[in-house]
C-alpha cells in the first residue's frame, strides 16, 4: 500500500489557551504524513497566530464545531480524517496506530480512547467525577474520508453531533482502538460553569431527537456519586470540590436551557463563507 496521508482537523473559537499543546502533540506524531487543518470561528484571542506558528492550514467561517468539522473534511486532502478539540492532545503514536490498523484491516472508523487530565484543582475535580461516571471513554475520531463525506455531522446539532453520528453509522465497519490515544485537558472553574451554559443553551435540537432515559442516567449518576463519597476519606477536598463544581455546573445548564432560545453562535449564511488559507503543513 502506498503512503496514507492523514487529515487533522481541529475546529477552534478562541482557543489559545490550550491550541499550543494540541498543535504540539500532532507535530510530536511518529507517523509523518499528516497535514494539520484549522477551521476558526473568528477567533479575537491569538489562535490564528498559534497556527501561523505551526504552519497549519488555516481557514475561518462562521458556524459552530459541526460546520467546521464537515468544511475541514472537504477540504481534506488525506484519505482518512482525524478530528480533534482545540483543548485536547493526541499521544505520540497515536496516528501510527491508526495506519497500522487501516492496513491490516481497512476499517471505516477507528473509536479512539480518550482520557480526561487536569491542570489545575477545579479541573482535576472534575476528572475525578467524570472518571467515576464514565466507563468507555470511546469518541468518534478517525474516519476515512470518502465513508465520512457520505455521513458528515449534522449542522442542525450544537450539542450532540458525534452522539448522533455515531447513532447514524454504529453498524457499519468499526474498530475500536483500546489504549488510551488522546488526552482532554478540563478548563479552570470559571470556564467549566459558562462551558455548561452554552452546553445547556444550545441542547434543545439534540435532546428533541434523542430523548434520554432518565432513569437510566439517575441511576448511573447516583453510583458515581456513591463511588465519589468513598473517596471523601482519602480525598476530602478533591471530593467536595467535585461535588461543588457539580451542583454548578447543573445550575448553569439548567439557566441554559431556560434561556435557549437566543443561540451563542451566528448561523452560517452564504456571506459567511468567506475563508483564509495559509500554507500547509502536509
Amino acid at each position: 500500500m502506498s503512503k496514507i496521508l492523514v487529515s487533522i482537523i481541529i475546529p477552534t473559537f478562541n482557543s489559545e489557551e490550550t491550541l499550543d499543546f494540541c498543535l504540539r502533540s500532532v507535530k510530536e506524531q511518529t507517523y509523518r504524513d499528516i497535514e494539520t487543518i484549522v477551521v476558526d470561528n473568528f477567533s479575537n484571542d491569538k489562535t490564528r497566530e498559534i497556527a501561523e506558528r505551526y504552519k497549519c492550514r488555516f481557514y475561518q467561517i462562521h458556524g459552530f464545531q459541526s460546520r467546521a468539522k464537515n468544511y475541514g473534511a472537504e477540504m481534506a486532502n488525506g484519505q482518512y480524517v482525524l478530528f480533534l478539540d482545540s483543548d485536547e492532545g493526541l499521544l505520540p503514536k497515536t496516528v501510527e496506530r491508526c495506519v497500522e490498523i487501516c492496513k491490516a484491516q481497512d476499517p471505516d472508523i477507528i473509536m479512539l480512547r480518550r482520557s480526561d487530565v487536569g491542570y489545575n484543582f477545579w479541573s482535576r475535580c472534575y476528572c475525578i467525577w467524570h472518571n467515576l461516571y464514565v466507563k468507555d471513554n470511546f469518541h468518534i475520531r478517525f474516519f476515512k474520508k470518502s465513508f465520512f463525506m457520505r455521513y458528515k455531522y449534522n449542522e442542525s446539532l450544537l450539542l450532540g453531533d458525534d452522539v448522533d453520528l455515531f447513532r447514524r453509522v454504529s453498524k457499519e465497519n468499526i474498530v475500536y482502538l483500546k489504549e488510551v490515544c488522546f488526552l482532554h485537558f478540563r478548563k479552570s472553574l470559571k470556564r467549566q460553569v459558562i462551558h455548561s451554559w452554552r452546553f445547556g443553551k444550545v441542547s434543545a435540537p439534540f435532546y428533541g431527537k434523542y430523548p434520554f432515559d432518565n432513569k437510566k442516567k439517575r441511576i448511573n449518576r447516583i453510583n458515581a456519586y456513591i463511588k465519589l463519597l468513598k473517596t471523601l476519606k482519602e480525598r476530602p477536598a478533591y471530593c467536595l470540590g467535585a461535588i461543588f463544581l457539580l451542583t454548578l455546573r447543573s445550575i448553569a445548564w439548567r439557566i441554559g436551557r431556560f434561556t435557549g432560545n437566543c443561540l451563542l453562535y451566528t448561523s452560517p449564511s452564504p456571506r459567511d463563507l468567506s475563508t483564509s488559507r495559509m500554507p500547509s503543513s502536509a
